[in-house]
C-alpha cells in the first residue's frame, strides 16, 4: 500500500508518497507555507494552509502508478492555534508560532490558574498565545466555537468536520500549555487562565488516529479517492524523528531545520529540574513513550546573520567556513535561546571578516547544542551513545565535523531530507496496518583527524571557561 505523508512546516509544506512495497519514498512534492507580515506579526491565513496541503498533496501523487495512497496523514508544527466559528470558520489570522505577541504573560505568569501552567512553559505554547488573543481580541474569542491547533484544523477540513467534531492529538496538545503529559488530559484551569473555558477545546486523540475520512469535496483537489482515512500524526519535528528509526527508550534525535529540536525518549514522563533550563516534555507521536524536549533557534539565527553580512552564495560559504581552522581566530559566539534568541560575538578584531563570523556562529550553535544535549541527559538520567540527526544542514561536511566533534558518543545522519512528512506515512500506515516500517539508512559521522579533534577538545574547554564566566 502507498500513504501519504504530509508536514506543514514554519517555511515549508511537504508532502511524499510512502510505497510500503518497495519501502522508500516514491513521489514528493513542496509549497511555501503560507505567511503574511502584518501589524500584528507573521500571521497565517489558515485556510489558505489548507489548500496549500491540498495542492502539495495532489503534486506529489499526480503521476503515480498502481493502487491509489490509502491514506493521507498530517505532522505540523504544533504551537499555532487556530479560533474557529460555529460555521467552522477560522475567525482571526493565525499567530506563527515564532510571533512574539503572548510571550509577555510567559514570564511570571499570575492570577487564577497561574499555578495549573506546566512549570517553566515554552513562550511559545500555545496557552500565551490566547491571553494574548482574550485581552486584544475579546470578541473574536467570544464567538469561538473550538480552539485547535493548525494541523487539527487542517484535518478538520480534510475531513468535512464539523467544529464540535474537530480533533487534536497528545503529541500536538503537549505544546499547548493546557495539557496533562503524565495523564493525557486537558488542564481546564490552565485554559481559564488564558482566558477561554473548557468547552472550546476540541477531542483529545492518540498520536497516528485516524480522525475522519477525506471528504469529497476536497478530495478532488487532492487528486485522492473520497472516504481514504485522514490520520493526525504529530508534531513534525518527532514525527521526523519516528521517521528516522527512533522508537525506543533513550534513543536521541536532532532535527535541524528553522529551527533545531532535540530530544531524548523514555518510557516514563520525565521531571524536569526546576533549577535547571528550561525543558519541555511531552508524549511522543507513538501515543506509548514521553520525550524531554529543548529547542535551538540554529536555523533562524544562522539566516539572519547572512542576511545582515550579505553573503548569498552559500555554496562557497560553506567551503570557505570548512576551509578555515577550529578556533575561529579565537572569535567567539555565544547562542541566547531562552527569551529572544541571540548570538553574541566575543573577540571580534578589525582584521575579522564575514567568513570567520559564520564559522563563528556555527561553532558557537554546536557549543549551544552540546549544552543543550547535556541538559535533556540530565532530565531523563540516561546517556544515549549515540544521536541520530536529520535535515537539511546535517548535508554540510562542516556542520557534520563541528557536531562529531561536540556530540557526546557516536553521530549518524539520515538520508532522507522529509523526515517528518516520512514520519507521517509511516504512522499512517501504523494506524491502518498495527505496525510501521523503518526504512532510513543510518550513516556514521566520522570523528575529526587527531590534530583537528584535539583543536576542538581545547575549543570546548574554552567554551566551557565562558560559560561558567557567563554563569556567575
Amino acid at each position: 500500500m502507498k500513504y501519504v505523508g504530509v508536514d506543514i512546516g514554519t517555511t515549508r509544506t511537504k508532502a511524499v508518497v510512502y510505497d510500503a512495497e518497495r519501502r522508500r519514498v516514491t513521489a514528493e512534492a513542496a509549497r511555501p507555507t503560507p505567511v503574511e507580515h502584518t501589524g500584528d506579526g507573521p500571521v497565517r491565513d489558515a485556510a489558505a494552509v489548507v489548500r496549500t496541503v491540498a495542492d502539495a498533496v495532489a503534486e506529489a501523487v499526480r503521476d503515480l502508478d498502481g493502487p491509489p495512497p490509502a491514506a493521507v496523514s498530517l505532522a505540523s508544527l504544533s504551537e499555532e492555534i487556530v479560533l474557529v466559528g460555529a460555521d467552522g470558520s477560522p475567525l482571526l489570522p493565525v499567530l506563527t508560532w515564532y510571533n512574539p505577541l503572548g510571550r509577555e504573560y510567559a514570564d511570571h505568569p499570575a492570577g487564577p490558574g497561574a499555578d495549573a501552567l506546566p512549570a517553566d512553559a515554552d513562550p511559545s505554547f500555545s496557552v500565551f498565545t490566547l491571553r494574548w488573543l482574550a485581552e486584544h481580541r475579546p470578541r473574536q474569542l467570544k464567538e469561538t466555537e473550538r480552539v485547535t491547533g493548525l494541523a487539527g484544523f487542517v484535518a478538520g477540513q480534510l475531513a468535512g468536520h464539523r467544529p464540535g467534531e474537530l480533533t487534536m492529538d497528545w503529541s500536538h496538545a503537549s505544546r499547548t500549555g493546557w495539557f496533562d503529559v503524565p495523564t493525557g488530559t486537558w488542564i481546564t484551569p490552565a485554559v481559564e487562565w488564558a482566558g477561554a473555558h473548557g468547552g472550546v477545546l476540541p477531542r483529545l486523540v492518540r498520536p497516528g488516529t485516524a480522525v475522519g475520512a477525506l471528504a469529497a469535496d476536497v478530495s478532488e483537489r487532492c487528486g485522492l479517492p473520497a472516504g481514504i482515512p485522514v490520520v493526525s500524526a504529530g508534531h513534525d519535528h518527532f514525527c521526523g524523528a519516528y521517521g528516522c528509526g527512533i522508537r525506543q527508550p533513550g534513543e536521541s534525535f536532532v532535527s535541524a531545520g528553522t529551527s533545531e529540536a532535540h530530544l531524548i525518549l523514555t518510557d516514563t514522563p520525565p521531571v524536569p529540574d526546576p533549577a535547571g533550563p528550561r525543558t519541555d516534555i511531552g508524549r511522543f507521536v507513538d501515543g506509548e513513550l514521553f520525550y524531554v524536549h529543548r529547542n535551538l533557534p540554529s536555523g533562524h539565527l544562522y539566516q539572519h546573520w547572512l542576511r545582515l553580512l550579505g553573503l548569498t552564495d552559500q555554496d562557497r560559504l560553506h567551503e570557505l567556513m570548512a576551509a578555515g581552522p577550529p578556533g575561529s581566530d579565537g572569535v567567539r559566539c555565544l547562542i541566547t535561546s531562552d527569551g529572544p534568541p541571540s548570538a553574541d560575538f566575543l573577540h571580534v578584531g578589525i582584521g575579522t571578516d564575514r567568513i570567520t563570523l559564520m564559522r563563528a556562529l556555527s561553532e558557537g550553535l554546536a557549543m549551544a547544542s552540546r549544552e543543550v544535549s547535556r541538559s535533556l541527559r540530565a532530565a531523563t538520567g540516561r546517556r544515549p551513545t549515540r544521536s541520530v540527526a536529520a535535515g537539511v544542514p546535517t548535508r554540510q561536511p562542516l556542520w557534520r565535523e563541528l557536531r562529531a566533534a561536540t556530540t557526546a558518543g557516536e553521530l549518524l545522519t539520515v538520508d532522507q531530507p522529509e523526515s517528518a512528512a516520512l514520519g507521517a506515512a509511516l504512522l499512517a500506515q501504523r494506524a491502518l496496518t498495527g505496525r510501521a516500517d523503518s526504512p532510513v539508512r543510518r550513516h556514521p559521522v566520522p570523528a575529526p583527524e587527531a590534530d583537528k579533534a584535539a583543536a576542538y577538545q581545547r575549543l570546548i574547554a574554552s567554551y566551557d571557561r565562558l560559560l561558567r564566566s557567563e554563569a556567575s
